[in-house]
């Protein structure tokens, strides 16, 4: 959802951005979900 929003942000923007936006926006929400996981183990953040 946020990745939409990014993506009208950048409108004009060459997709070598938005696709690293995408990236980072997916990494994070990955990291998010696994963060209580993994922050039990390895408290980093």
């Amino acid at each position: 959802m946020r990745v939409h929003d990014t993506r009208s942000d950048h409108g004009g923007r060459p997709m070598r951005l938005s696709r690293r936006t995408l990236l980072a926006t997916t990494t994070a929400a990955m990291a998010a979900s696994a963060a209580p996981a993994h922050a039990a183990a390895a408290p980093s953040a």
